[in-house]
């Protein structure tokens, strides 16, 4: 699930939406599209070319790399955040409000709202696959259109883990209650419209939109909020020196490899 390109093979032989799929140049009728490696996180090695030659290029400069050309889905980010265990399913659903990156990838301010049409398409394809732990399914979801698209999916504790946390969804306790007692009997009440910041990520969001000079005047007070929110990914009353040590992580990634996305 990992990959990419097999799980929207997987996501589409379970009847899943997803992009439509270019294997050649030639195929791709309408710019931009999605060039992407088919292994890869946080919209690592993940483009949105404009025109023929700029796909080109990036297909010259990815040679030997698996990578796929996907179709553009306009709208915007959503993760269905996903336990399935022995029987067991729980999922829960956030907006990106943010991205770290240009056309979507890691979320820094998320909000849990009710999309049931996504949570039943992650469980499609999860029992199609037999998925069992934890995971997060990314999709496109236009509302001017109603077009729903797969992208990928986190096999993993996703990125935006605090918000379902701070919904009620608990998803680290209900997964060690499963791997310990093999079941889960507490009640989840998932509160929609919990909101969650990643402050850290919203500074790096920031510096990178200035540095390409590619920040709206929206984006810079939505940016700056802090009301609002109901809990944040990386500052904790009881634990204030968590986001210093992580301040100092991202500064040592970026002076070793002079990226704001390492």
């Amino acid at each position: 699930m990992a990959d990419k390109a097999e799980s929207s093979q997987k996501a589409q032989q379970a009847g899943v939406p997803i992009p439509e799929l270019y294997h050649h140049v030639e195929d791709v009728h309408s710019y931009p599209v999605v060039f992407k490696t088919a292994i890869g996180n946080s919209a690592k090695s993940v483009f949105f070319p404009e025109s023929k030659e700029e796909l080109e290029k990036l297909i010259d400069a990815h040679q030997g790399r698996k990578t796929m050309i996907e179709e553009f889905i306009g709208g915007t980010d959503y993760s269905v955040d996903c336990v399935r265990w022995n029987g067991f399913w729980q999922s829960s659903v956030y907006q990106a409000l943010v991205t770290k990156t240009k056309g979507g990838g890691t979320t820094t301010q998320r909000i849990i709202v009710d999309m049931p049409e996504l949570e039943m398409y992650a469980k499609r394809l999860l029992d199609y696959v037999d998925y069992q732990g934890v995971c997060g399914l990314d999709f496109r979801y236009d509302n001017n259109t109603g077009r729903v698209a797969y992208i990928e999916t986190n096999a993993r504790f996703t990125g935006g883990l605090a918000t379902p946390i701070k919904a009620g969804f608990d998803i680290p306790w209900v997964l060690y209650k499963l791997s310990t007692e093999g079941k889960y009997e507490e009640p989840i009440r998932i509160k929609v419209g919990t909101k969650t910041k990643w402050i850290l990520g919203d500074i790096i969001t920031l510096v990178g939109r200035a540095m390409t000079l590619n920040l709206s005047k929206a984006e810079m007070k939505q940016v700056f909020s802090f009301k609002g929110f109901d809990g944040f990914d990386d500052f904790y009353m009881d634990d204030k020196k968590a986001i210093l040590g992580e301040m100092i992580y991202y500064f040592e990634k970026l002076i070793k490899n002079g990226k704001l996305n390492p």
